[in-house]
């Protein structure tokens, strides 16, 4: 019984997972094993933590306490890449910037792409063609903002009298599967005519998912 417990705990804790999976994948970008291991590592260890002295993090930090820094950070996160979005569009309808784009013709955008992929990220291995992979600094702010909101569920899984080793195991195990099947989806939807709107959409993803977060 605390088995089917664990694991439905751990799914609805991890279900944020999906759609910024999914906010990641349109942008043409892969989580690996190692740094979606990482990520597991930390927001299970939140889970952990917040059950293991959940009496005590109760004291500072409550359930809806965690639940609104962690809504606050995903809406922030999502502005950001809408911002972006729109800071990029100003940059390319600048005057002269067409003209310049025309004249390095299709020589002077592969270096342009392959300058992108090396600041963005390595491209991972195992033939993935265009997509670049996750930076270590993106995994830990992701990994971040899971822990803060499953320290808010880990209380109250405390509060039910969860077994603490196997909550969190299941914890460890959905973080990973549903983070793999967002990015995995957002892979899908990826198109080129899409592609040019992936921060765009990708934000707006998370400020929803920030929002719906807040009134659950």
């Amino acid at each position: 019984m605390h088995v089917i417990s664990a694991v439905l705990f751990a799914i609805s804790a991890n279900m944020d997972n999906i759609p910024l999976g999914i906010a990641y994948g349109i942008r043409g970008i892969s989580i690996s094993f190692a740094r979606n291991l990482l990520i597991a590592l930390i927001t299970s260890s939140g889970t952990f933590i917040s059950m293991s002295l959940g009496t005590i993090v109760a004291l500072f930090l409550k359930k809806e306490t965690a639940a609104l820094i962690g809504c606050s950070i995903l809406i922030i996160m999502g502005l950001w890449f809408i911002a972006g979005f729109f800071r990029k569009r100003k940059k390319s309808t600048r005057p002269g910037k067409s003209e310049a784009s025309d004249q390095g013709g299709s020589d002077s955008a592969e270096p342009r792409e392959e300058a992108s992929r090396q600041t963005a990220g390595k491209e991972p291995q195992g033939g993935h063609g265009n997509l670049i992979s996750i930076t270590t600094r993106q995994s830990l702010a992701l990994a971040f903002v899971l822990m803060i909101n499953n320290m808010g569920f880990g209380i109250g899984a405390n509060i039910a009298g969860l077994p603490v080793l196997l909550t969190s195991l299941c914890t460890f195990l959905c973080s990973m599967l549903l983070l793999t099947t967002g990015v995995k989806i957002g892979q899908k939807f990826k198109s080129n005519r899409l592609s040019s709107y992936s921060e765009l959409i990708s934000g707006i993803l998370i400020v929803i998912l920030g929002i719906y977060e807040f009134f659950v």
